[in-house]
C-alpha cells in the first residue's frame, strides 16, 4: 500500500544518508503498513463473499473479492472473480486489467518471466480491456510494457490503441 511504499522510501533515503537508526525504524514501520494492509485484504474477503452471495449480480463486489487475492499475492485465487465480474458485465475494463495483472504476476518468477503461456494470457486480458475501453489507460500502459519489454514490440500497443479509438 501507499503508507508502507513511503516508508520503505524513507528508510532508503535515510541509509542513503547513513542514519542507519532512522532507517531501521522506517522499515519497521513499513513492514507494520504492509501487514496491515495484507490483514486486511484478508478480511475484506468475507465483505466481498457476503455481497456477492446477498447480490449475485453486483460484478463490482465480484471483481473487489478477486482484487482482495490479489493485494495478498494469491494471484491465481482472484482469477476466477475477476472472470465472474466480465460475465457479468462484459465491457468491464478494469476487470480485464486485474486478470491482466494476475496472470502477468503469475509467470513471473523472481522478476523473469518463467512462463510465457501466462505471459500471452496477461497480454490477451489487457488488449480485451483496451478493446471494451479505449480510455482505461491502466490496461494500456501495462501491455505496452510488456510488448517492449518481452516481445521486443514497441509498435503493436500502440497500433492497438489506434485501432480501437477509431472505432470509438
Amino acid at each position: 500500500n501507499y503508507e508502507s511504499q513511503q516508508y520503505f522510501a524513507q528508510a532508503q533515503q535515510f541509509a542513503g544518508q547513513g542514519r542507519q537508526r532512522e532507517a531501521q525504524e522506517s522499515q519497521r514501520f513499513a513492514e507494520v503498513k504492509k501487514a496491515e494492509a495484507y490483514s486486511l485484504f484478508r478480511e475484506s474477503r468475507d465483505y466481498y463473499k457476503r455481497a456477492t452471495a446477498e447480490y449475485p449480480a453486483y460484478y463490482t463486489a465480484w471483481s473487489n473479492l478477486g482484487t482482495a487475492y490479489y493485494f495478498t499475492r494469491e494471484y491465481r485465487g482472484g482469477i476466477p472473480y475477476f472472470k465472474k465480474a466480465i460475465e457479468l458485465k462484459a465491457d468491464y475494463a478494469e476487470a480485464y486489467f486485474n486478470l491482466g495483472m494476475s496472470y502477468e504476476q503469475l509467470s513471473m518468477v523472481d522478476g523473469e518471466v518463467k512462463d510465457s503461456v501466462l505471459l500471452d494470457s496477461a497480454v490477451y486480458y489487457f488488449r480485451e480491456g483496451i478493446i471494451h475501453d479505449v480510455h482505461y489507460v491502466n490496461s494500456a500502459e501495462q501491455l505496452s510494457r510488456i510488448l517492449k519489454l518481452h516481445y521486443n514490440d514497441s509498435a503493436g500497443a500502440m497500433q492497438l490503441l489506434n485501432e480501437c479509438a477509431a472505432k470509438n
